[in-house]
């Protein structure tokens, strides 16, 4: 069976093919619209992302920041009247004596637990 191949016939004077509509000044093609309903779809599908990473990235950061520069009691905690301390906090923790033992004792842990997780095989 043959498959008969149609060629596009050659452009004439004014550089529109044979048997295709002239072009017109009000033509009905459609453009695509700014802002239309798609772009609501788009912005639909993100609010819940934003919403996830707001609930559990953003205000989990921001609260743990607020935590640690202010000085905390139960009683302050409850109350929400706890004195803003800054860097006080950290200062106190580098200056504490078990911090380096503390840290030493986290990075031996950390690289001793990755080097058991590659190397082991099943």
């Amino acid at each position: 069976m043959k498959h008969a191949t149609q060629t596009p016939a050659p452009p004439t004077e004014g550089g529109r093919r044979e048997g295709a509509p002239a072009s017109r000044a009000g033509s009905t093609r459609r453009r695509p619209r700014r802002g239309g309903s798609g772009q609501w779809a788009a912005w639909a599908f993100l609010v819940p992302v934003v919403v996830y990473l707001l609930a559990f990235y953003v205000y989990p950061l921001y609260r743990n920041v607020d935590l640690s520069l202010r000085n905390y009691t139960v009683r302050s905690f409850v109350q929400g009247d706890a004195p803003f301390t800054g860097f006080a906090n950290y200062a106190k923790v580098f200056a504490d004596a078990t911090f380096a033992p503390a840290l030493w004792h986290t990075i031996v842990f950390t690289v001793v637990s990755l080097a058991f997780q590659f190397t082991s095989t099943r």
